[in-house]
């Protein structure tokens, strides 16, 4: 999952995140920059386990100082399309 973060002091953010039990890496380009969101912040990939509540960890995420946004996006999406390492996609419905 995409979290967008300040630049200054990632690497601080990114520890956070992974006190919270999730894995980070800092999303790069082939030449090893860091990747540079419009707003000129940094975005981090963050792994996460298959089930998780969505809308707690969405708010633990921005109660961590650097997080700029998140890519859970609760209560807006009918539909989700969950990646998996072994290049299959799992389609889950609300319905």
């Amino acid at each position: 999952m995409p979290v967008e973060v300040l630049a200054f002091g990632w690497r601080q953010t990114a520890d956070a995140i992974e006190r919270l039990g999730f894995q980070s890496t800092l999303r790069v380009n082939p030449t090893g920059s860091a990747i540079v969101t419009d707003n000129g912040n940094y975005v981090l990939d963050v792994r996460t386990p298959d089930l998780i509540d969505a809308a707690s960890v969405g708010t633990r995420l921005k109660e961590i100082t650097g997080v700029i946004e998140h890519g859970l996006f609760v209560g807006m999406a009918d539909v989700v399309l969950v990646g998996h390492d072994d290049g299959s996609v799992q389609r889950l419905s609300r319905r």
